[in-house]
């Protein structure tokens, strides 16, 4: 598994999601608790850290993610991937 910056949007977009639940608000940049808002919407699913403004969305229509790296480096991430 390559380093977690070099990790694709869709691969960043599981782990947020992941996060979210197990990390209780969880972000997946920063690593901090309580920090993440999810929002919903008929096209799109996005995860956002008001600590670090980290930011990774999902269109719904057709899969693709996108992400915004937070302000500070990440945090060390778990193997989810590996």
């Amino acid at each position: 598994m390559s380093s977690a910056r070099e990790w694709s949007p869709a691969e960043w977009f599981e782990e947020a999601a992941r996060r979210y639940v197990e990390g209780h608000q969880g972000c997946a940049w920063c690593g901090g608790s309580y920090r993440v808002f999810k929002s919903e919407s008929a096209d799109r699913l996005e995860y956002y850290c008001n600590a670090c403004d980290f930011c990774v969305c999902q269109d719904r229509r057709n899969g693709t993610c996108h992400v915004t790296p937070g302000q500070a480096e990440p945090a060390e991430v778990s193997a989810a991937f590996a």
